[in-house]
């Protein structure tokens, strides 16, 4: 596969498709939900209110220099929004997630440290993003989203022509969206749909450039998985360079 980032073939023409025939054996993902301990179903059904859209209407932008506002979509347990929330308590962190299980072990951990710089969404991402005011957000991140490895499932992966689109319009100008996959032909696909998108500057133009990544985006659930598993993750970062 060849990609032309900037002036240069980019090195994932050597990025091969064999992810696919262990996909089935060390996939971390599931799309099955758990069923919540009492509490956590308690716990859930108190924010149920703050978690729809109409609550997300009053929130505005602050206008102050250290001040970010950040989008995670599909957070799972919530690791990384936790600990970037604890420790840049300026920021505003917004995660979007359909899955329970996760947003109740957010919650509860939200909860646990007097957090009061995060809001939950419990839905469809898509919807979400479409209905959220452009240049809104200073960085959005997509970490390990479901690779929908089966081709005729392709249609259900989460990056797309028309949500490229729509980040585009809610990310800030030189704002960055984070995207990380340990699957070789979400990779790919994702760097051809995001790449199609004029706004959009691809930072990772070498094979080392996307090995590592700052620490305080490490540290999931589904990360880890991929280390013991012994799976190669891909962190890629773009800056939006057209308004």
């Amino acid at each position: 596969m060849e990609l032309l980032v900037g002036k240069k073939l980019i090195w994932l023409r050597h990025l091969k498709m064999s992810y696919f025939r262990n996909f089935e054996r060390i996939n971390p993902f599931s799309a099955r939900e758990r069923r919540l301990t009492k509490k956590q179903n308690e716990l859930f059904n108190r924010h149920s209110e703050e978690m729809k859209f109409d609550s997300f209407k009053k929130i505005s932008r602050k206008k102050t220099p250290d001040y970010k506002n950040i989008l995670e979509i599909g957070f799972g347990s919530g690791e990384i929004i936790l600990k970037n929330a604890k420790q840049f308590s300026n920021n505003l962190y917004i995660g979007v997630e359909y899955y329970k299980k996760g947003i109740a072990q957010l919650l509860n951990n939200i909860e646990s440290e007097n957090l009061e710089n995060v809001r939950l969404y419990y839905g469809n991402a898509t919807l979400f993003i479409k209905n959220i005011d452009s240049n809104f957000f200073d960085e959005i991140w997509l970490m390990y989203p479901d690779p929908w490895p089966k081709k005729k499932h392709w249609k259900r992966r989460f990056i797309q022509k028309s949500t490229i689109i729509e980040l585009s319009r809610i990310l800030k100008f030189r704002g960055r969206f984070l995207f990380f996959t340990d699957n070789s032909s979400y990779a790919v696909w994702g760097l051809k749909h995001i790449l199609a998108n004029e706004s959009f500057k691809c930072l990772t133009e070498e094979s080392n450039d996307c090995k590592t990544i700052d620490s305080k985006y490490s540290g999931s659930k589904y990360q880890k998985k991929s280390v013991i598993l012994g799976v190669r993750t891909y962190y890629f970062i773009f800056e939006k360079v057209f308004q």
